[in-house]
């Protein structure tokens, strides 16, 4: 039986977090670098975190959400209130994450 499953996606900030197993994470860490492209769309993955409990990669996923968002208000001055209000709703989901 398989124990592996996408818990958290932002398709603006392109950041995953996707909770497997012991024994299945090095098969799904495997098995995603040898995806080049999702749908027509060309990908690269990179490992931010790797963890054994889902509160380390909240924390890493959080981290990186906040600095995507900080690079978008220097590139493009204020951010918009849509923008805002996206990015609390995607920390909010990130927050609630459980097992």
């Amino acid at each position: 039986m398989y124990h592996h499953a996408v818990k958290y996606v932002n398709h603006i900030t392109k950041v995953c977090i996707i909770r497997a197993s012991r024994d299945e994470h090095q098969k799904v860490w495997a098995a995603i670098t040898m995806v080049r492209s999702v749908g027509n769309c060309p990908v690269v993955f990179n490992l931010l975190d790797l963890s054994g409990n889902i509160k380390a990669c909240k924390t890493a996923a959080l981290k990186c959400e906040e600095l995507k968002f900080e690079h978008l208000k220097i590139v493009s001055g204020v951010p918009k209130t849509e923008d805002v209000n996206r990015h609390a709703q995607n920390l909010e989901r990130i927050k609630i994450l459980e097992h």
